[in-house]
């Protein structure tokens, strides 16, 4: 399969060009779909999403509004992802519809989302090179368990000594993460990364 530049992109898109329309297709509809399918969608809902986000996709690039701060198909799923949030909403009734658009369309909106992926796929990268040890007591902390609750099932002698466990163990992930040239990339890209790093 050929590979196309961002720029050769956006001007097949604006050209309705036949073979990156393809492209484009090949390469990010079954992502989608599994997306979808995941979190309890149907295959003709995942068309729907594929196709609504590409006329997002198409108005901005028409309309001259897309700057693209990383690959196309990082970007596309980003959009994926907040049109089929904003569905999901929409049928549980969480957003009232008339906010949904105005979430889908935000480039901020798309921007965070794709850092946020990014940033959790690296995260959990180097979190399965911890020992399983500190895999465990990291998860418990994730999953909202108190300091008195790790000791019991980590079987620890003391309070202290998992507090002060817990802490080795989450200073080393931020630490060997902040190592890797993926970090620096993203902090680059939202000055929020590193605070919000064990956030969601």
């Amino acid at each position: 399969m050929r590979k196309f530049s961002n720029e050769e992109i956006i001007e097949g898109i604006k050209a309705h060009d036949y073979q990156v329309l393809s492209h484009i297709y090949d390469k990010n509809y079954k992502i989608v779909e599994n997306l979808v399918l995941s979190h309890g969608g149907t295959r003709e809902e995942a068309a729907d999403v594929f196709q609504e986000s590409m006329i997002i996709v198409y108005n901005k690039i028409r309309e001259n509004q897309l700057t693209l701060t990383a690959y196309f198909d990082t970007y596309l799923y980003g959009v994926c992802r907040l049109v089929w949030r904003a569905q999901l909403r929409k049928k549980t009734n969480h957003v009232p519809a008339e906010l949904v658009s105005e979430r889908v369309t935000s480039d901020e909106d798309i921007q965070w989302n794709m850092i946020q992926n990014e940033k959790h796929q690296l995260v959990w990268h180097y979190f399965s090179k911890l020992t399983s040890d500190c895999q465990k007591v990291i998860r418990l902390f994730f999953e909202g368990k108190s300091i008195r609750e790790i000791t019991e099932i980590m079987n620890y002698s003391s309070e202290q000594h998992t507090k002060n466990r817990r802490l080795r163990c989450k200073e080393r992930l931020i630490n060997i993460i902040m190592k890797d040239p993926r970090f620096n990339e993203l902090a680059s890209l939202s000055h929020e990364l590193k605070t919000k790093l064990f956030e969601n």
